[in-house]
């Protein structure tokens, strides 16, 4: 619980950082307070993170979390610095948080493309054709060290030895790419509508066998590819819900594709849905800020409102740590 709190408290400050940085600092002067509480809130109590705090062996999920959320406050931090000390001194703590958090939990792993993400769409500008090409070699690198990082050190050298694990599973490699999109999909309706009914240590899962057996399995495959699209054209235009969208998919990749592990668990959101509640935070700021100007009553309606979420999640959350 007090590494639950310490993630959440964490993930305030980085919110705070994210809306300081060049692409947002215009964006929501005066109202970074209110986005950074209300999105740790809404990460925090939400009742589907109960599996990562409750399920005693993922300390390391949570662990992992922390340690690479501080790896992007400290990228960020040092980012906004013009003091050259100070950055090499901060960046070489995000190095170390970095292997800390990949020492914790091997998904930590794809860190390096989740910096390469904060600084396309935090620092980049859409108007500098040149910081868009080296955004595609940082992309480039990033993406051959975490390559290299997996096939090293989780691999053992051997690239297809994870096609060992299949063995032992009822599904293969091709089922479980067809599979997981709408176990994804699954997620994000958890994340948005978290009833503690459906929350389960262990979900009951149809494989499917190809794209249309089941029929539910090629609309989210599609859905899911719309999203992620959606997500990369809207980098500059609107970068907290690009942001939010593309951590989502991203950090999922290493849980939720090729490798044979078990098809369904709860707590693989836990680090994932950091920053998906960021542009909800905003929105709610921006219709609060209009309410406020325009109709006193519906804005006092719509604080209610927030509240009540608030402690339906918790009440929710309440009810599934006494299932656990």
């Amino acid at each position: 619980i007090t590494l639950h709190f310490l993630t959440a408290f964490l993930l305030y400050l980085t919110v705070l950082s994210v809306l300081k940085t060049p692409n947002l600092k215009k964006r929501f002067l005066g109202n970074q307070q209110l986005i950074a509480l209300l999105t740790a809130a809404l990460w925090a109590v939400n009742p589907i993170q109960t599996q990562a705090v409750n399920y005693i062996v993922q300390r390391m999920t949570i662990l992992a979390a922390f340690f690479y959320l501080l790896s992007i406050y400290l990228y960020i931090k040092a980012r906004l610095s013009n003091w050259p000390a100070y950055r090499g001194m901060v960046f070489a703590a995000c190095i170390i948080s970095y292997l800390l958090a990949m020492g914790s939990k091997e998904n930590a792993a794809i860190l390096p493309l989740g910096l390469l993400l904060v600084e396309a769409v935090f620092f980049q500008g859409s108007d500098r054709p040149q910081s868009q090409k080296r955004i595609f070699w940082y992309a480039v690198a990033g993406g051959g060290f975490v390559f290299l990082t997996a096939v090293l050190f989780f691999l053992k050298g051997d690239l297809f030895s994870f096609l060992n694990g299949y063995a032992t599973r009822p599904f293969s490699l091709g089922q479980r790419l067809l599979t997981e999109p709408r176990i994804l999909i699954f997620y994000l309706s958890q994340l948005f509508f978290p009833l503690a009914s459906r929350l389960s240590i262990q979900h009951d899962v149809a494989i499917s066998t190809s794209l249309v057996a089941p029929w539910t399995t090629l609309p989210p495959m599609v859905l899911v590819f719309l999203l992620i699209v959606f997500g990369v054209l809207n980098i500059y235009k609107r970068p907290l819900v690009a942001f939010g969208v593309l951590f989502f998919f991203l950090n999922h990749l290493i849980e939720s594709t090729v490798l044979p592990l078990e098809l369904l668990f709860e707590h693989r959101n836990y680090l994932p849905s950091l920053f998906i509640f960021l542009p909800v935070a905003a929105g709610a700021k921006r219709l609060l800020d209009f309410l406020v100007e325009y109709h006193r009553g519906a804005f006092r309606l719509s604080v209610c409102c927030i509240v009540l979420v608030l402690m339906g999640l918790g009440l929710n959350t309440h009810a599934r740590n006494r299932v656990w």
